[in-house]
């Protein structure tokens, strides 16, 4: 999934809020995803937001190898 925010994310505070509304919906689910650190970075930066819980499928694969 992508969701922009535009090159000024200050400036579209209805997006913002709604997207804070779907991370907070997501924060209580489990997520998997391949090579998820940057994203990750991004989401705890910009909106303050951490999971719990996390799959990697990249790490995953970097242990069995």
């Amino acid at each position: 999934m992508v969701i922009d925010l535009g090159p000024d994310p200050e400036t579209n505070q209805e997006l913002r809020h709604a997207f804070k509304v779907l991370l907070y919906h997501l924060s209580k689910t489990e997520i998997y995803g391949h090579h998820l650190a940057f994203d990750l970075c991004f989401l705890e930066h910009e909106f303050d937001w951490r999971l719990k819980k996390v799959w990697d499928s990249w790490i995953a694969a970097e242990l069995l190898l």
